[in-house]
């Protein structure tokens, strides 16, 4: 009797946690939409009202760690509102990065290291930190994205109020940017002003932790810290709009300042 008992016991803990033994390391791919750039007119293929910079992004995670890659695109995509809808218009990207957005966190140290633009999406700066501590809100809403049973959670993390759907198939804490802590990979999130998002293109479990870029590489450089780089991003977005009134005033007019969308709306910055 006792076999029976041993492979009964054999198959209800692999039967119930294969994702857990399997997904120890993977690569998942996501089509991450920021930027809104115009009113789509009509409202794009995926029914959203705007329209976006859309980035191919990159999650590796290995064990403990994860290294988030967004690249930025070869051209800078512009759209103007006619009468006939919306023009879209690609001009090549002169000041290209070499690494884009790159998030690299290591739940055993706790530390955080990323890589992020000011608000002209072209200087990039390193930034250390802990791991943000999300207190996310797990919901009874399911859905299936592509093959996998996904759960609905939701959390405000640094200003923004964001929808996540992880699958507890796959049974790592990670996803795209800095949103993870869920118990299930996530696959699809958007803030809800839909300001940002990202929806899932490929998931490759297993695979071998090998991106592309070499972490001391991307972060070798100064590092800053939250409160830092938000007050230095505030100091440039002032400067600038300065500078464009000063320009407005010489020639008799008047100009109104327009920035992308910020992903931190925290109110960590402090006056100097």
């Amino acid at each position: 009797m006792k076999p029976y008992i041993l492979l009964l016991q054999f198959i209800i803990l692999f039967g119930f946690f294969p994702p857990l033994l399997n997904a120890q390391q993977g690569k998942i791919t996501y089509r991450a939409y920021s930027g809104k750039l115009a009113i789509a007119s009509p409202a794009n293929e995926n029914g959203y009202p705007n329209e976006y910079e859309i980035e191919k992004a990159t999650l590796f995670f290995k064990e403990s760690k994860s290294l988030y890659i967004q690249e930025q695109n070869k051209v800078n995509v512009q759209y103007i509102s006619g009468p006939n809808g919306t023009e879209r218009i690609e001009v090549p990207r002169n000041n290209l990065d070499p690494y884009g957005t790159v998030l690299h966190l290591n739940f055993l140290s706790g530390e955080q290291f990323s890589r992020e633009s000011f608000w002209n999406k072209s200087t990039f700066v390193n930034i250390q930190e802990e791991i943000l501590p999300i207190d996310w809100r797990i919901t009874n809403e399911k859905k299936k994205i592509g093959k996998f049973n996904c759960i609905k959670a939701t959390a405000n993390i640094l200003g923004r109020e964001w929808e996540a759907w992880f699958s507890p198939e796959l049974q790592v804490p990670f996803g795209p940017w800095r949103l993870n802590g869920l118990p299930g990979l996530i696959l699809e999130a958007y803030d809800s002003t839909l300001d940002f998002i990202y929806h899932l293109a490929e998931v490759e479990i297993p695979h071998d932790f090998n991106p592309t870029i070499e972490v001391e590489n991307v972060f070798s450089g100064k590092l800053l810290s939250r409160s830092e780089f938000l007050n230095e991003n505030a100091t440039k977005k002032e400067k600038y709009i300065s500078y464009m009134k000063s320009v407005a005033l010489e020639n008799d007019g008047k100009v109104e300042v327009k920035f992308y969308p910020q992903i931190d709306l925290s109110t960590q910055a402090t006056k100097k």
